[in-house]
């Protein structure tokens, strides 16, 4: 996630690390522990929307890396058997904190993501988010193959969805 907070990027860090732990996740702060497959595009996003600093979410706190499989796991979950993922917990939890000490805030979804890939665009309050999330796909484009009759999802292209605070 990318913000602009209205105070301090360590304040704003602290709490939301503190939510993240609360859910298992770790969270790291700076753009430099960003993953090689996707350090440029935030990069370049980073720099374009005038962000303060980036979090990046870990769904693997032990190990340090900026690694969410088990968070994408959760959706697949979630469409398969039901259920409220942690994940929209953790989002409403972070948008309580993100209302009253930002400016701006974006919640990037990401596999790959270069310098000059297109990106997928959305906004909106966190509620829309998990209402998008909560969709077949999720943050991923669903496709059905007619001659294979089967679906897939393609994460091929970043996903960018920007929080409007105080909503």
């Amino acid at each position: 996630m990318g913000v602009a907070p209205k105070f301090s990027v360590e304040l704003l860090y602290d709490d939301i690390e503190k939510i993240a732990k609360h859910y298992g996740y770790g969270l790291l702060k700076g753009i430099y522990n960003a993953e090689p497959d996707v350090f440029y595009g935030i990069e370049k996003i980073k720099k374009n929307e005038e962000l303060a600093d980036v979090f990046l979410l870990s769904s693997c706190p032990d190990k340090n890396v900026a690694l969410s499989f088990e968070i994408n796991q959760e959706m697949v979950d979630k469409e398969m058997l039901g259920g409220n993922p942690y994940f929209f917990e953790f989002l409403r939890d972070v948008e309580q904190i993100v209302n009253n000490k930002s400016d701006k805030m974006y919640i990037f979804f990401a596999s790959e993501w270069s310098a000059g890939d297109r990106i997928r665009f959305g906004y909106g309050s966190i509620a829309e988010l998990i209402a998008r999330l909560s969709m077949p796909g999720g943050w991923a484009v669903r496709y059905y193959d007619p001659i294979k009759k089967v679906m897939y999802d393609d994460d091929s292209e970043p996903f960018v969805f920007e929080v409007f605070i105080g909503e």
